[in-house]
């Protein structure tokens, strides 16, 4: 790929992430004399503020996609795994969810689902001693 093409590729995606307010130059800086930057060069990024809205303003909108419960409940269930504070094994979270789906998926979408605690567990380890394991339930595991 010509050295032209990959500049140009690049300038595209920096488009898909800034706004056009992001086209000014550097503070201070008003182009004349001495070597000239182009607009790549001279693009501000994003605030992270800017950035993490940008990731989670429809984050909960994807985790309920139905594609995306079921591959995580494939997960969970592959995975197996002990029983979390609540008591309820990885075989009845599918029985759960067909009763609950509607207020679960709502609770996610609202903001309103908050994880319940996390059993802890602790094994031996092999050289003595144990080793502390959190336990989450299978519904927050599913999430």
């Amino acid at each position: 790929m010509s050295a032209k093409r990959q500049q140009s590729e690049a300038y595209r995606q920096l488009l898909l992430f800034e706004s056009d307010e992001s086209n000014t130059l550097r503070h201070g800086t008003d182009g004349d004399g001495g070597t000239e930057a182009t607009m790549l060069e001279e693009r501000q990024p994003l605030t992270a503020i800017d950035q993490q809205r940008a990731l989670t303003q429809y984050l909960m909108e994807e985790v309920t996609k139905p594609e995306n419960l079921n591959q995580a409940y494939r997960r969970v269930k592959a995975n197996k795994g002990a029983a979390g504070i609540d008591g309820m094994t990885v075989d009845k979270l599918l029985d759960w969810f067909a009763e609950h789906k509607e207020e679960f998926l709502a609770g996610l979408l609202d903001g309103s689902y908050q994880p319940q605690r996390v059993r802890g567990v602790q094994i031996p380890k092999p050289g003595g001693g144990v080793r502390q394991l959190g336990i989450p339930t299978g519904v927050d595991r599913l999430v």
